[in-house]
């Protein structure tokens, strides 16, 4: 199973050596928290029932499933409250409303009201996304488990009583609104909310709030990462390295994430693109550098043209940043985490995409032969030729520099293909 740590409110002012376990507020005897929680499950079960009317009596028929689960934590320094969507498939799990229903919201909200001080967490089983509402401020900790199986349960012990530090990031942006805003994370840069805070007309653009952004995730410990290093551009493709450290004191796995923030381009560009994830353990005060590379196929993009091919702009430049939260169109050129690339060449004259993309078809896919008949022996050769022909006479003066042009390109594909 996959678990989430979500949100910690708990206070960690006291703890500078990065081990997180005890901010979440109720780890303060993990031996006997671990050996409550297996001793306890049968009885537990058996509890549950009871309050929800399954087993068809309670001791106090006379109040809600509500108040009795409330009730029931008066003892306890821990109240792990599991909210979420029941098991379904296919058509059974269609719903008109992304809310959470009204009695698991104001069940969180009556054991948070009855004890202020108790610690809360907050687990999330569900196949996608739902609108949690207030909740998360409600709780100490959010665990977002998703579909996490049978073994879910096993997971959840193992990382509430801090056995396992949590590693996982999250694979989507989690919604805060109805209103599909900051969702996907590579929505495009100009894709933005308002808010009513600009002087004249009395709004202004600003970046969505989500409720988690993609790849948010906590850990027990703490990494720091340094010494960023980036070399290539678009046409080239890329590597580099980082540095990453545990400067916690609890062993834990981390996923470096890579993402790439486009300067321009032909299309409007994404916000930011993930283009490498690296996880690794580091032993607690352990540093590692970790190597990425990010070839030029990886940077290519859907142009102007069509929606079917993949073109490259060698006058591209763009910035490379390590780390989820890491946003380098804000955070200026003198950040460690973002590196600057400048482009391939200065201007585009030499380079036609349905060139490149007709010439790989002729000589790097020359399963038809017709390039060696046709004496294509190199793809410079190919190119040149191609280039070539926006020279020649045409009637067309859509033709300009695109060489043979992409209604050549389909047509080969269309014999070849």
């Amino acid at each position: 199973p996959v678990l989430y740590l979500l949100e910690d409110g708990g206070d960690n002012d006291d703890n500078d050596d990065g081990d997180n376990r005890r901010k979440l507020g109720f780890l303060d005897s993990i031996t006997d928290v671990g050996k409550q929680i297996g001793d306890g499950f049968n009885e537990g079960v058996s509890d549950v029932g009871d309050w929800l009317g399954w087993n068809g009596h309670s001791s106090d028929q006379n109040h809600t499933s509500i108040e009795r689960a409330v009730d029931s934590a008066k003892d306890v320094d821990l109240v792990v409250i599991c909210i979420g969507e029941e098991a379904y498939a296919e058509k059974p799990g269609d719903i008109r409303s992304p809310y959470l229903p009204l009695g698991q919201v104001e069940l969180v909200r009556r054991m948070r009201k009855q004890y202020p001080d108790k610690a809360i967490l907050l687990v999330y089983f569900g196949g996608r996304p739902r609108l949690l509402q207030d909740t998360p401020q409600l709780a100490n900790a959010v665990v977002l488990g998703f579909l996490a199986g049978p073994h879910a349960g096993q997971a959840l012990v193992d990382l509430v009583t801090g056995q396992y530090s949590p590693s996982a990031r999250l694979p989507i942006t989690y919604p805060l609104a109805n209103d599909g805003g900051g969702a996907p994370y590579f929505h495009t840069i100009s894709d933005q909310c308002t808010r009513g805070e600009g002087i004249l007309p009395h709004y202004e653009y600003a970046p969505c709030d989500v409720q988690w952004p993609f790849g948010h995730g906590l850990s027990y410990t703490t990494f720091e990462y340094s010494d960023l290093t980036v070399r290539g551009n678009i046409v080239s493709g890329i590597s580099g390295s980082v540095q990453v450290q545990n400067s916690g004191t609890m062993g834990a796995a981390e996923a470096v994430m890579i993402f790439t923030f486009d300067d321009f381009r032909k299309t409007t560009p994404e916000y930011k693109r993930l283009r490498a994830v690296e996880k690794v353990w580091l032993d607690p005060h352990q540093s590692l550098t970790v190597e990425f590379q990010i070839s030029a196929d990886d940077l290519k993009f859907v142009g102007p043209h069509d929606d079917r091919h993949y073109i490259l702009d060698p006058t591209m430049s763009f910035w490379v940043g390590v780390g989820h939260d890491t946003d380098c169109r804000t955070v200026g050129p003198n950040h460690g985490l973002c590196q600057h690339l400048e482009a391939a060449q200065e201007s585009i004259a030499n380079y036609s995409p349905s060139c490149q993309l007709s010439c790989d078809l002729w000589v790097n896919d020359d399963s038809h032969s017709c390039a060696s008949q046709l004496g294509l022996t190199s793809l410079e050769d190919c190119l040149g030729l191609c280039q070539a022909s926006s020279d020649w006479p045409m009637d067309s003066a859509s033709v300009g520099t695109e060489g043979w042009g992409w209604n050549y390109l389909n047509c080969i594909e269309s014999i070849v293909r």
